[in-house]
């Protein structure tokens, strides 16, 4: 029997997203900032992107590339009614989705194969990383509520942090990510976008 393989675990409109070297020229390729948001906006509010399986984990944040962090909070806060006491919405996979939830509940999601993290609102007021070498991440969500989803302002160790991202180097000695939320979308992350390969 001859199988289709023409996409496998995932659709067209999911792996038409999946370009974590190069979102600004995949953001080119479908209009523009503005078009590139309304068709991703779309694709989510017809269930057309499927959050329990790994071809799709990143894609929430591809609103970051776009200017508009404030969706890539909307998103992942949505996702989390997915995740029930009874279960994953999808294969675990050898921890796959529980270690979505939990670095996105942290408020930040690496973008594999690269050196930097996208910045999302934490689930939790307060969490505090241990590292091997002693040294600790402490992620702090001021103001945090139900209705507090979108991140006002971030500050990194002690600094104004104005882009919805972070490198490693940042943070790998240890560091202190504060976010201030709110009930509705400001101007942080707008601009200063995370750098892609045709930058």
């Amino acid at each position: 029997r001859i199988y289709n393989r023409s996409f496998y675990e995932a659709s067209s409109w999911e792996y038409s997203y999946f370009a974590p070297h190069n979102f600004s020229a995949l953001i080119k390729m479908m209009g523009g900032r503005e078009k590139f948001v309304d068709r991703l906006q779309h694709a989510f509010s017809s269930n057309m992107i499927d959050y329990g399986n790994e071809p799709s984990f990143l894609t929430p944040f591809c609103f970051i590339y776009a200017g508009r962090p404030d969706l890539t909070s909307y998103w992942v806060r949505k996702n989390y009614q997915n995740y029930t006491m009874d279960g994953y919405p999808g294969d675990e996979d050898s921890g796959a989705m529980g270690s979505w939830f939990v670095f996105t509940s942290m408020g930040f999601f690496p973008n594999a194969g690269q050196n930097l993290y996208l910045l999302n609102g934490p689930l939790f007021p307060k969490i505090t990383l241990t590292m091997e070498n002693g040294n600790k991440i402490v992620i702090i969500a001021d103001s945090l509520s139900k209705e507090k989803i979108y991140v006002k302002s971030v500050e990194l160790n002690g600094k104004p942090l104005n882009r919805a991202w972070i490198s490693h180097d940042e943070i790998s000695k240890g560091a202190t990510i504060k976010f201030s939320m709110d009930s509705k979308k400001s101007e942080w992350g707008i601009e200063n976008l995370p750098p892609s390969m045709d930058e």
